[in-house]
């Protein structure tokens, strides 16, 4: 490696400040409602700025968690956030902080609710924005009004120029006013968390060993009553597919006389006669199976391919808008689509991961688009490629996430 490249890569690493770890305890089991407000924009400037406060947000929202709080944020791509009362309301958020960039030179705080600790909220943001963004008197603001401690943040747009990373820094003010409030008033705010665990699965079996296994602890008795299929093709799914970030596997059931027909889609060959294969294991003697392999039978009105025209968005395992939340893809991602419902695209990622992300987020294109969009990362110095790799010390792991403010194995990579 050149000298050059070396001292570069020294310097990086010598002038380096890894961004607050927040102590485990430092909140009490709060509930923090966080509003990135912006979303729906189509003027470029204007979605820059809804992306600066969801990037705040994000970054704030981490720190809430690690330091024992629970943190539930009203929207997590560029789609408008949900209505922040009812959200609070709907979460049991023992307090709110929105989160605003506008092209004014000073950052301000504005009381958001009627609650009387709303204007000690917002004093306590001010206090910890104050040596760095001269932020002016809190003052009332009518946009919201919510029955629990809110304030809003609003800062300077024109700031971004001078540092990236300001964001960072802006989420890190905000703890600081939510930590110095929460310790003031603590035995008045209302305490409430929830959380839950994932444990993995590493299955020993084969797979024919596994669909007939799979099959009789479901159904251990004599024969599988045909009402029960429904049910049974629910549970032989979860099941068989502890993981299904990266497969495709919906089946449909119904039944017709004395037999059951299997509707629905899979994306992997191998699952197509799965099912029908466990059906027959538990003395189902007549199943007709119509499950489609996608996208060869998929619902598509053209080539399966297609980019990511959203700055970000959300993928689900359902074409609803209530859906568990799969992955996240940026602007400018490669997608494989592989069906179409209810305004949703059903697609495969570059990282592998699978699932519904709305028509109005993709572009649809051409092979030879698609083919040009598909490139790996090349060119990149020794010194960029350890900045951004010193930059995400300290990043917090999320499942599905692939951006700088919370990430996975594959996001990493």
């Amino acid at each position: 490696m050149p000298d050059g490249t070396t001292n570069n890569i020294q310097r990086i690493i010598d002038t380096y400040e890894p961004p607050l770890v927040p102590d485990d305890g430092e909140l009490p089991p709060i509930v923090v409602a966080i509003n990135p407000i912006g979303g729906g924009n189509t003027d470029p400037a204007q979605r820059t700025r809804d992306n600066l406060a969801m990037m705040a947000g994000a970054h704030l929202y981490h720190m809430v968690r690690r330091a024992g709080a629970a943190a539930i944020m009203t929207r997590a791509d560029d789609q408008p956030p949900l209505p922040l009362a009812e959200f609070c309301e709907e979460h049991a958020a023992t307090l709110a902080v929105s989160i605003l960039f506008e092209d004014e030179a000073k950052a301000r705080v504005d009381a958001q609710s009627e609650d009387t600790l709303s204007a000690s909220l917002a004093r306590h943001m001010a206090e910890s924005m104050s040596a760095r963004h001269d932020a002016e008197e809190p003052r009332a603001s009518a946009r919201t009004v919510l029955r629990i401690p809110a304030a809003m943040v609003c800062f300077s747009y024109r700031a971004i120029e001078t540092s990236p990373t300001l964001p960072r820094e802006h989420a890190l003010r905000i703890y600081h006013g939510i930590v110095a409030f929460v310790r003031e008033h603590e035995d008045a705010l209302r305490v409430t968390h929830g959380h839950r665990r994932c444990i993995p699965h590493l299955p020993s079996q084969t797979w024919d060993e596994q669909i007939v296994s799979a099959a009789r602890r479901i159904w251990p008795d004599d024969d599988l009553p045909l009402d029960k299929a429904p049910w049974f093709a629910g549970m032989f799914r979860a099941a068989i597919l502890h993981d299904r970030s990266m497969v495709h596997f919906e089946p449909r059931i119904t039944v017709a006389g004395d037999t059951v027909v299997i509707g629905g889609a899979t994306s992997i060959e191998l699952l197509v006669g799965t099912l029908r294969d466990a059906l027959l294991s538990v003395g189902v003697e007549r199943v007709t199976n119509e499950m489609r392999l996608l996208p060869r039978q998929g619902r598509l009105d053209g080539p399966p391919f297609g980019i990511c025209a959203a700055t970000s968005a959300l993928t689900y395992d359902a074409p609803t808008a209530d859906a568990g939340v799969q992955s996240q893809i940026l602007r400018g991602e490669p997608l494989w689509l592989l069906d179409r419902d209810s305004g949703h695209y059903l697609a495969h990622a570059a990282d592998g991961y699978c699932g519904w992300v709305r028509e109005t987020a993709v572009r649809a294109v051409a092979e030879d688009e698609f083919d040009t969009s598909v490139t790996t990362a090349s060119g990149k110095s020794y010194p960029s490629v350890f900045a951004a790799a010193l930059d995400l010390l300290n990043r917090p792991y999320v499942f599905g996430g692939i951006a700088p403010i919370g990430l996975d194995c594959s996001g990493l990579v």
